[in-house]
């Protein structure tokens, strides 16, 4: 059981059907989750370095990087919820 991919509990072969249905929607959320993480970061990363600055004078306090961070979250949590 330990080295297997996948265990079924009951003798029931249609088990390899429902593990399939419920891990591709998992792997999707997955995936959605990480492309989501890396367009942030990519979107954030230069606007906390002052990218913005040359352009149109603006800075953003570690204040407003810190009110990120929840946002982030909560889309990931929302994602994750569908």
């Amino acid at each position: 059981m330990e080295s297997s991919g996948l265990t079924l509990l009951k003798g029931d072969p249609l088990g390899i059907a429902l593990a399939r249905q419920l891990a591709r929607p998992t792997m999707r959320n997955m995936r959605q989750d990480l492309f989501l993480s890396l367009a942030y970061n990519l979107a954030r990363i230069p606007l906390a370095a002052g990218l913005l600055c040359p352009f149109f004078g603006l800075l953003f306090s570690p204040v407003v990087a810190a009110g990120a961070i929840p946002l982030w979250s909560a889309s990931v949590t929302g994602n994750a919820l569908q």
